[in-house]
């Protein structure tokens, strides 16, 4: 009988641990993260190289662009005081995050002026959503409030409209065109599979000689953040990575003889 109720406490108690820690992830309110942060994975060919093509595109010169003799000229005609590159009803559209308070970046660092409009004034704020684990899964993304221009057009019409000083009254926005002209989707390979397409290890392995064994480890905390990262799988260990299954760090191979091993 107490072994019972030992039990059912056990399992009551569980239950409401994972339901306090799901409200608590709930509560967290998404902070600016910078596109750097998103460059880690979306610079990569495999899956798509979107960081190469927000660098390549007008977004991600908007700021410069408050600098040219053009903006200088509507600034004046629109009667802004000042530089355009200075006027918040400018900055506002042209730099993302601008405003916002320094509580709604990640450690409190605002994003640079000169980075311009990155991916987040379009995807929204990125803590919550930005890693792989998350990111590899659609849904999961979404829940953590991933936005979809795609699918929204009021994202794109938050700044694109007739506040705007260029606003072309005739030609107005058309949403379907200008979205496939920024189009950088995922490849449908890809898409929902990332982690298992790109087989990438949490330790770079290489064959070498056995007279070349020196390492070098990083710090314990770096380690296990980039397992976290990668959402290293679970297992009953010891010691400082008793979450993680060795499978999640090492590539297999057939002639383990031969490997060394290098810490990311």
């Amino acid at each position: 009988m107490k072994a019972s109720i030992r039990i059912l406490m056990v399992v009551a108690f569980t239950l409401t641990a994972g339901q306090a820690g799901q409200a608590g992830a709930a509560d967290k309110e998404p902070l600016f993260v910078g596109a750097k942060k998103c460059r880690t994975c979306h610079k990569k060919e495999l899956i798509g190289n979107q960081y190469g093509e927000w660098e390549k595109g007008a977004h991600s010169e908007a700021f410069e662009k408050l600098k040219s003799e053009d903006a200088l000229k509507v600034a004046k005609e629109q009667g802004i005081a000042g530089a355009p590159h200075e006027a918040p009803e400018c900055l506002k559209c042209h730099v993302t995050g601008y405003g916002e308070d320094a509580a709604r970046f990640s450690k409190g660092k605002k994003l640079k002026n000169t980075d311009g409009v990155q991916c987040e004034s379009c995807h929204g704020p990125g803590s919550l959503y930005r890693k792989k684990k998350v990111m590899s899964d659609h849904d999961k993304s979404l829940a953590a409030g991933m936005w979809e221009p795609g699918e929204d057009e009021k994202i794109c019409t938050g700044c694109h409209n007739d506040e705007s000083p260029t606003w072309d009254a005739e030609k107005g926005f058309d949403y379907e065109e200008r979205k496939e002209e920024i189009a950088h989707a995922i490849p449908e390979d890809v898409k929902g599979k990332y982690l298992e397409r790109s087989g990438r290890p949490l330790a770079r392995t290489w064959t070498t000689t056995r007279t070349r064994t020196t390492t070098s480890r990083p710090p314990l905390r770096r380690v296990r953040r980039r397992l976290q990262d990668c959402g290293a799988g679970p297992v009953a260990a010891r010691g400082p990575f008793r979450s993680y299954a060795s499978g999640s760090c090492h590539s297999t191979v057939t002639r383990a003889s031969s490997i060394r091993t290098s810490y990311l």
